[in-house]
């Protein structure tokens, strides 16, 4: 019961989430990207069941590599090219990869709040280790202990900054990209 309620909760964050990014879309920059299906035995997870269709791993890496220099906020459109006899149903296709993408928000969400945890627990720790040091230097004379507490502080200061500006920028651009590709449009070509 509470998974459903989590994935539901999950479901309306993507949701706003989309709808934010789609403020930011660049209305007049358009990708397309073509994916060909040729067999729709291949589209598919061998062992996935009719309600719930998961998409080959091996059609998921192709379209994230084929967006991967496409910038964020342009809208993608993905041409799904189809043989006359194949009957390929777009809207399973594209719920397929949306059901994917979804893990993968959700889990680059998590992520992210991960980094934050690690951010406040890194700067907490320097803080303490600059008040230890100040606490030492006034009652010890010590200059090589002083020096390597001042270097303690600046190591816990120096990784909670590198946490919280470079590690979530990379976190927050992969998130955005899925996000691109969760709310691409699908066009199917015969």
């Amino acid at each position: 019961m509470n998974e459903d309620i989590s994935i539901i909760a999950s479901i309306r964050e993507i949701e706003k989430l989309s709808r934010k990014a789609e403020k930011r879309v660049l209305k007049n920059t358009k990708t397309e990207l073509t994916l060909r299906l040729t067999k729709s035995d291949e589209i598919y997870e061998k062992y996935s069941n009719h309600q719930d269709k998961q998409i080959s791993h091996e059609i998921l890496d192709y379209i994230e590599d084929q967006a991967k220099y496409v910038p964020v906020y342009s809208q993608l459109t993905i041409n799904v090219e189809t043989e006359e006899y194949e009957a390929v149903k777009i809207e399973d296709v594209r719920d397929a990869v949306k059901n994917h993408l979804r893990v993968g928000i959700i889990e680059k969400q998590i992520e992210m709040a991960q980094n934050s945890k690690e951010f406040i627990a890194l700067l907490v720790l320097g803080i303490t280790s600059f008040g230890i040091k100040a606490i030492i230097n006034k009652y010890v004379s010590n200059i090589s202990v002083n020096e390597i507490l001042l270097i303690v502080v600046w190591f816990f200061i120096w990784r909670a900054v590198e946490t919280i500006y470079f590690e979530r920028k990379k976190i927050r651009k992969d998130k955005l990209k899925l996000i691109q590709l969760y709310m691409a449009k699908y066009n199917q070509i015969v």
